[in-house]
């Protein structure tokens, strides 16, 4: 394929111990949109750009003043025509718009820790986060072909959780360790080369016992009319055989009991990975049907706790639920609440906000109810992550049961994190609208009006602002056309305004000139 676009890439060489940075010019994609338009991808790419990835980091790192990338995420990634990986030169000017567009909130809260909502402290465990990040997305978004077996998904799960819980004693301390626990690729071909070699190895060593049998019994034979002293020396060495028996027993069922344990606690961890998984793609990919096989692949073992399985179980019957064409309502009523019940603590938060998800599908007014219930919950586990989502969750359904009031404090609570103007935009309008559908227009006017001052230019808050207004003086119609006067005086294009034009009809005035007159 040929690609239009070129991108000023890094040029990385090692040498000994260091590493120098050059530039170079490839054609290519970005990697996130190489995963949109592709979808699979073979596994032993994957690995190999894994690979390429943390070693990319590990030469950076090792450049002179130690340097860190920082903007590491899946928009930073090009793949070339030849198929290699390489990470964008953030210091060509070529590039500068690709910076600006990583820097927006969409893009900074998928890829940096929640403490950290800016790319603007750069350091080691930040580039392995994101690095992580970016596997975790890779591996939701794409189809790897073959399927990754239980091997390869547990050492996957181990790298990305030791580079995003940083404060952990295990976590990663640098990309050369991470490319070190990439799995290796081998192919049916190399599989069978490796199961010769291991069955000739056993059979050599199977052949050497039988020799080492064979002449510990003909050393018996010829050995049978010794002396009295070689029958007690025979005696002892029997007595040290039955010890070193004994022995060997109790290290076999020390050996046994590990394994056993080992076992236990791999199964442990492959449930945890698809509970994760079944998170992920139910609350960010909003593929349900690969949630439910998730969810249900965590059911399949033995958990933990029947909480655990509990929730695995409920979570499961809910994205079965969701995956339906025509959604069954009661049954997907039953599953939430039925998983509500084992919801109680902070380790359950994910799990809080699949739900009050699944609730938002539902749109009987009781169902609400519920969801603000379990949100008041969710909100007092003092997790960060997922807060805005259930807040926006919380404000429409106080708004759908008609609580104006509240559904303003909750989207309030929205404009204060948030950085879009148009954004912003539509919650300043939202706000001021249910208060004064809520007749406090006190506090409509308090909120138009920093809106205003925020974004004057804005045709259509300047407008709702004089829908306050007007709705303020009301008994006096004079005020409220002196202000139509006035925003028209201050700027003649809100006259084509829309909502303009019909709050005038509504108030019974018309123009004429830049003049508001009574309507004839």
């Amino acid at each position: 394929m040929a690609y239009e676009q070129g991108y000023d890439v890094l040029r990385l060489i090692e040498h000994s111990e260091s590493c120098y940075v050059s530039s170079k010019y490839v054609r290519g994609r970005t990697l996130i949109r190489y995963i949109r338009e592709e979808k699979e991808i073979e596994k032993e790419q994957l690995f190999a750009w894994m690979r390429k990835m943390a070693g990319t980091l590990a030469c950076v790192h090792k450049c002179r003043g130690a340097p860190c990338y920082q903007y590491v995420n899946p928009y930073s990634m090009i793949i070339a025509e030849d198929e290699e990986l390489y990470f964008l030169d953030l210091k060509a000017a070529s590039n500068q718009e690709m910076l600006i567009r990583m820097q927006k909130r969409t893009i900074r809260e998928h890829f940096l820790p929640e403490e950290e909502a800016y790319y603007q402290r750069a350091s080691v465990t930040l580039d392995l986060y994101g690095l992580a990040r970016t596997y975790q997305y890779l591996l939701a978004e794409t189809e790897v072909l073959p399927d990754l077996n239980k091997k390869e998904i547990l050492k996957l799960e181990k790298i990305i959780s030791r580079c995003l819980n940083r404060q952990s004693k295990k976590a990663c301390q640098s990309a050369q360790e991470i490319k070190r626990m990439i799995p290796s690729y081998k192919n049916e071909e190399e599989k069978e080369r490796s199961k010769g070699k291991y069955f000739r190895k056993w059979l050599y060593i199977a052949a050497a016992v039988v020799v080492i049998i064979l002449g510990r019994s003909i050393f018996a034979g010829n050995s049978h009319s010794t002396n009295s002293y070689s029958e007690k020396s025979h005696a002892i060495n029997s007595g040290n055989d039955v010890k070193a028996a004994e022995t060997k027993t109790g290290i076999d069922e020390k050996e046994a009991a590990a394994y056993t344990a080992g076992k236990k606690e791999t199964a442990e961890q492959m449930q945890t990975t698809e509970m994760e998984l079944g998170s992920l793609y139910f609350l960010k990919l909003e593929d349900y049907e690969k949630s439910r096989q998730h969810f249900e692949a965590a059911c399949a073992g033995t958990k933990k706790t029947d909480k655990e399985s509990g929730i695995a179980a409920g979570m499961a019957a809910v994205s079965a639920c969701l995956a339906e064409k025509t959604l069954p309502e009661e049954e997907l009523k039953q599953a939430l609440e039925q998983t509500a019940l084992l919801l109680e603590e902070k380790e359950d938060a994910i799990y809080y906000r699949c739900v009050l998800k699944g609730y938002t599908c539902l749109d009987a007014k009781e169902q609400r109810e519920e969801l603000l219930r379990l949100g008041i919950q969710y909100r007092a586990l003092g997790e960060k992550e997922g807060q805005e989502e259930v807040t926006q969750w919380m404000a429409m359904a106080y708004e759908q049961n008609g609580k104006k009031s509240d559904a303003a404090k909750m989207y309030e609570e929205l404009l204060a994190v948030e950085g879009k103007r148009a954004e912003r935009e539509e919650l300043y309008r939202k706000v001021t609208e249910l208060f004064l559908a809520d007749k406090k227009n006190d506090d409509a006017m308090r909120r138009i009006r920093e809106g205003v001052t925020e974004y004057p230019d804005s045709v259509e808050l300047q407008v709702l602002k004089l829908r306050v207004t007007c709705k303020e003086k009301e008994k006096n119609r004079r005020a409220c056309r002196k202000a139509l006067e006035r925003a028209v005086k201050n700027r003649t294009d809100i006259q084509k305004n829309e909502d303009f034009r019909k709050l005038l009809q509504e108030q019974g005035f018309q123009m004429k000139g830049e003049k508001v007159c009574e309507k004839e």
